[in-house]
């Protein structure tokens, strides 16, 4: 994982540090969004949130994307689980 700077970045839903970055490197995306995941899990209060490995893992493998579509994709799905 090749970190840009030092500096940190937030989830929205909180203030949860991220490392920065501006593309992933394409076995990293999967960590990273288990990283983020687990962060909207604790910010939700629900298990019930899927991780990125298994079924989503392919899925997470095609996005060409930077950090920050990411996290938004991943905040996005979130809500939309935990809301049911």
């Amino acid at each position: 994982m090749q970190t840009v700077s030092s500096a940190a970045t937030s989830t929205s839903a909180s203030h949860h540090p991220a490392p920065i970055l501006s593309t992933p490197a394409h076995e990293d995306i999967p960590i990273l969004a288990d990283w983020f995941l687990e962060h909207l899990r604790a910010d939700l209060n629900s298990g019930k949130l899927p991780s990125a490995r298994g079924d989503a893992r392919p899925l997470l493998l095609l996005m060409a994307c930077n950090i920050r579509e990411l996290r938004n994709v991943l905040e996005r799905a979130a809500l939309i689980c935990h809301n049911g």
